[in-house]
């Protein structure tokens, strides 16, 4: 008879960070975090999208690349609201429709050209 005894390794603790003195400060803490980082990415966007819709010029876009991050962008709104997580919900809505302005722009930009190229 042959006896296996296996020894399960604990589970890593999970890291914890205390911001201040009480849960209440430290989930304000983190939710300002997370505000803050989606504040600064959404934003990031805002100069290409004002750029773009000044000049009209999308040649250098991909398409794939734009049609991806509204994939993602979507994907993690989706987890925001399973999470409940507002800064991620907020944070991507917006990213989502500066994306989608791009979008538009690119496939604007795709018209105009395929439309020239068959001009007699």
């Amino acid at each position: 008879m042959i006896i296996y005894i296996t020894c399960a390794a604990p589970e890593p603790a999970a890291p914890h960070f205390h911001f201040a003195n009480n849960m209440n400060e430290n989930l304000i803490a983190i939710k300002l975090v997370g505000f803050l980082a989606g504040t600064l990415t959404t934003v990031s966007f805002l100069p290409q999208v004002v750029k773009s819709l000044r000049t009209r010029h999308m040649g250098d876009f991909n398409l794939l690349f734009i049609v991806l991050m509204l994939a993602g962008l979507v994907l993690w709104t989706v987890y925001g609201f399973m999470l409940g997580q507002l800064p991620l919900i907020v944070a991507n809505g917006v990213t989502i429709a500066l994306n989608l302005i791009l979008l538009w722009l690119k496939l604007d930009d795709v018209a105009r050209r395929r439309r020239r190229k068959t001009k007699p």
